[in-house]
């Protein structure tokens, strides 16, 4: 097969190509159309949160993260195959990151600690900032009145 013509050269991207602008919007159109073949929907009213028509299963994504919501463990396996025919994936399963976010799970408490590890010292290492001195940073007077929360706000 001849790619040449008027010297110009023809060829399909089969997957992303490194420093393509298109290649993210792409990516992004290959993976929609794989998850609408196994019945998973954007909802129009929240971008990047998914659903599916028949599991019950619920997902944001960002860029290539999932985070996934799910009841049993096959309808998550059922969501991780299909990226899996077309990509080499990461699993995660214990739940800890998700979008460079750490997670810190209390099922006991009911709580969830959100941190950025190593963010002070990944970005002070980019930047004459010593990591002592972002740490060190913080407000110590309280917000003026202004700012202040309202509590007895007039009945409207």
């Amino acid at each position: 097969m001849n790619n040449v013509c008027n010297n110009w050269v023809y060829f399909k991207i089969v997957k992303g190509v490194y420093g393509l602008p298109q290649s993210g919007i792409l990516a992004n159109k290959l993976l929609e159309s794989c998850l609408d073949e196994s019945g998973y929907y954007q909802l129009d009213i929240t971008p990047g949160l998914w659903h599916n028509k028949w599991h019950p299963i619920m997902f944001t994504l960002i860029v290539d993260d999932f985070g996934i919501e799910y009841v049993g463990i096959r309808h998550a396996q059922h969501l991780r195959d299909i990226p899996k025919k077309h990509y080499d994936i990461t699993e995660n399963w214990e739940g800890n990151m998700y979008s460079g976010i750490n997670f810190a799970w209390d099922y006991t408490k009911h709580t969830c600690q959100l941190t950025m590890n190593d963010y002070i010292n990944t970005v002070s290492s980019s930047t004459t900032i010593q990591s002592q001195k972002l740490a060190a940073f913080h407000h110590t007077k309280p917000p003026p009145s202004s700012m202040a929360p309202r509590h007895n706000l007039p009945k409207t």
